[in-house]
């Protein structure tokens, strides 16, 4: 990574422990605050256990027209579709399972293009499981994380005036799982950050598909000839969800991976930061921002950046 990639690393991995260190009263306003309500409830009902969800779904579209239009301009139509869906079990003993889900799949269609192209394509499923003491800050905590994409993915280039697509990607193909120890806070009644300095990542890939698409070459990051790859190294990772204003809510998710066996300073992340504004009960307009840095996915930042109007129901 170059100088540029460090103060955007820097930047963003400032964020998590400013939040992190935001009083409860400041974040009075949140639509639902799981472990605050909990807390609240029947101590008897707590020794059994309790599960809280919450989470939304997204329809965001994007749409632009040109007819004759002198200064330039190509229509296209951008569709997104997002579940955004969290399930927390909590105790009396202090025993927490934090588990996240996310599930996203977008397509854009330009005019003069054949067909539809993918445009954001992924599922995350994060999970945590903890004892949250209230006289200790920090508490141990083993963290899974699981991150594939559903569709295929294809790489798009012009041959004698003629669209060409190869595909380069599939269903768990990659496929990234990581496992962790380590110890975890959770302030503010959205707010969690888990720092896990032992944490093993397997990156798995479609063999076959590999030997296709870059022969004799290392896959996302996995060697020729090989289905998956192993590293041992540190994590980062966490989110701050909280309302700005009213109708107006930030949600920020960061995770950090420096392996310890490969290029210990070359630190992979992703970033997102979502910003909703809500019209009404099921009318929303979101903006999201997404970066990530992965060099055995592509050595360069990636970035990603939708900003639509949807409709957004509450689940």
């Amino acid at each position: 990574m170059n100088k540029n990639y460090f103060t955007v690393l820097f930047i963003f991995l400032l964020g998590p422990f400013l939040f992190s260190q935001v009083k409860q009263e400041s974040v009075g306003k949140l639509n639902k605050l799981p472990f605050t309500e909990l807390s609240k409830k029947d101590k008897s009902k707590m020794q059994r256990g309790e599960f809280i969800r919450d989470g939304d779904i997204r329809i965001t579209v994007n749409q632009s027209f040109f007819s004759n239009w002198i200064r330039g301009g190509e229509s296209a139509l951008a569709t997104q579709f997002l579940i955004d869906y969290g399930i927390i079990y909590k105790n009396e003993r202090g025993l927490i399972w934090d588990n996240e889900f996310t599930f996203s799949l977008g397509g854009v269609n330009v005019s003069g293009s054949d067909g539809i192209k993918k445009a954001d394509d992924q599922f995350i499923w994060n999970s945590l499981v903890g004892f949250n003491r209230k006289k200790l800050q920090w508490n141990f905590s083993i963290y899974y994380s699981l991150k594939t994409q559903i569709l295929s993915g294809y790489q798009y280039n012009t041959k004698d005036d003629q669209e060409m697509k190869t595909k380069e990607s599939t269903f768990f193909s990659p496929g990234i799982i990581q496992l962790g120890l380590g110890i975890f806070r959770i302030t503010a009644g959205k707010s969690r950050i888990n720092f896990s300095p032992l944490t093993t990542q397997m990156i798995f890939i479609n063999k076959r598909l590999a030997a296709e698409f870059k022969p004799n070459k290392s896959y996302f990051g996995v060697p020729p000839g090989k289905s998956s790859q192993g590293y041992f190294g540190t994590s980062l990772n966490g989110y701050y969800k909280t309302e700005i204003w009213e109708n107006i809510s930030l949600d920020y998710r960061y995770d950090f991976y420096a392996n310890y066996l490969k290029e210990f300073s070359n630190v992979d992340f992703k970033q997102s930061i979502t910003l909703n504004f809500k019209v009404n009960r099921y009318i929303s307009c979101t903006m999201n921002a997404e970066l990530v840095y992965d060099d055995d996915l592509l050595s360069d930042l990636q970035v990603k950046e939708i900003f639509g109007l949807g409709l957004n129901l509450d689940i």
